[in-house]
C-alpha cells in the first residue's frame, strides 16, 4: 500500500494479513485480478470492504499506509510495547521498508546497542549512565523494527526468530553486567558484586530453560506460546501459577526494559540490582519445575 507509479494510473490496496499490491483504476481488471490471487490461494480469506482497502487519492493511500502498519502488531504485545515503543517503532519501519536493510540486521542492531547500552552504564559519568538508560529504552524500540520488517516483507524466519528472542535475552544480562560494575567498582560497594553477578547468572539460566521449553513444545524461536503453567485456565492453576499469570504482562521484556532504563536514569542502581537479582532467582526456580513438568507431560 506505498508504492504507485508516477502517472497516477494505478492505485494502493491493502490487504490486511496477507498481501497487497498496487492494481489499474479499472474496476474489471482489479475484479479479475482479486479472483486470479484468490484462485491461487495467495489470498486466504474472502475479499469484502474490511479487507480490502482501496486508496485511490493520495490522503487514502497514505490512510491504508498507516493500517496496514498498525496490523503488524502482535497480538502478544505488553503494554508498554503498546503504549510507546510500536508507535516510535511502525514510523522506524515506514522509513527503512524501502531500504535493503532485513530484519536480521536490526537484529544485530538491536544487539549492538544493548552492549553499547550497558557499557554507558558502567560509566563513571553521570550523563553517560542516564544516555545508557535512555538507549536501552531505545533498544527496544528498535527491538520491534525487526519483526516488524519481517511480517511486512513476508521475510519471517526461524534462524531470525531465534536471533530476536535470544538477543533479546543476553541485551537483558549485559544491562544488568554494567549496573553490577556502576554498583560494585565505580560507586565502591564490592559486597554487592556477588548479588549482580548471581542476577546475571539467575537470568541467563531462566532464559535457557525458556529455550529448553521452545525446543520441547515446538514453540519455534518464541517465548510466548510455550505451554506454561501460569497459561492454563484458571481451574488447573496452582496459587503460584495463579500469581504468577497475574504478573505475567507486568514482567514482559518491554516493561522490564521501561522499569530498568527508568531505574538507571534516577539513579536506583542497588535497588534494581537487588529487585532483579531477587525476581531471577525466583523465577529461576519457578520455570526450572516447570521445565520438568512440560518434559514429564511429552515423555
Amino acid at each position: 500500500a506505498f508504492e504507485t507509479d508516477g502517472d497516477g494510473d494505478t492505485v494502493s490496496v491493502l490487504a490486511v494479513g496477507a498481501d497487497f499490491a498496487a492494481i489499474p483504476r479499472d474496476a474489471r481488471f482489479a475484479q479479475h485480478l482479486f479472483q486470479r490471487a484468490l484462485d491461487s490461494a495467495r489470498l486466504r480469506v474472502p475479499l469484502d470492504d474490511q479487507f480490502l482497502v482501496a486508496a485511490a487519492t493520495p490522503a487514502e493511500r497514505r490512510a491504508s499506509a498507516r493500517l496496514h502498519l498498525r496490523s503488524l502488531i502482535k497480538p502478544t504485545s505488553g503494554a508498554f510495547e503498546r503504549f510507546y515503543m510500536r508507535p516510535i517503532s511502525l514510523r522506524i519501519t515506514r522509513l527503512l521498508m524501502r531500504t535493503r536493510v532485513t530484519p536480521n540486521a536490526v537484529s544485530w542492531a538491536t544487539l549492538a546497542l544493548a552492549f553499547i547500552s550497558a557499557g554507558l552504564v558502567a560509566s563513571p559519568s553521570r550523563g553517560a549512565v542516564v544516555a545508557g538508560g535512555l538507549l536501552h529504552m531505545f533498544m527496544r524500540v528498535v527491538d520491534c523494527v525487526d519483526g516488524e520488517l519481517a511480517r511486512l516483507r513476508y521475510q519471517g524466519s526461524t534462524f531470525g526468530a531465534w536471533l530476536d528472542t535470544v538477543g533479546d535475552g543476553i541485551g537483558i544480562a549485559a544491562f544488568i553486567a554494567g549496573v553490577t560494575v556502576q554498583v560494585a567498582v565505580v560507586q565502591g560497594h564490592p559486597e554487592l558484586l556477588w548479588v549482580g553477578l548471581l542476577g546475571v547468572a539467575a537470568w541467563l539460566f531462566v532464559q535457557a530453560v525458556q529455550v529448553a521449553a521452545a525446543l520441547t513444545t515446538g514453540a519455534a524461536g518464541t517465548f510466548q506460546v510455550i505451554e506454561w503453567g501460569h497459561r492454563k485456565p484458571t481451574g488447573d492453576r496452582s496459587l503460584v501459577e495463579r500469581v504468577t499469570g497475574s504478573l505475567e504482562l507486568l514482567l514482559r521484556i518491554d516493561a522490564l526494559s521501561t522499569y530498568y532504563g527508568l531505574a538507571v536514569i534516577l539513579g536506583a542502581y542497588r535497588t534494581l540490582l537487588v529487585a532483579h537479582t531477587t525476581l531471577t532467582v525466583l523465577a529461576a526456580g519457578y520455570f526450572g519445575r516447570q521445565l520438568l513438568r512440560l518434559r514429564a507431560a511429552r515423555a
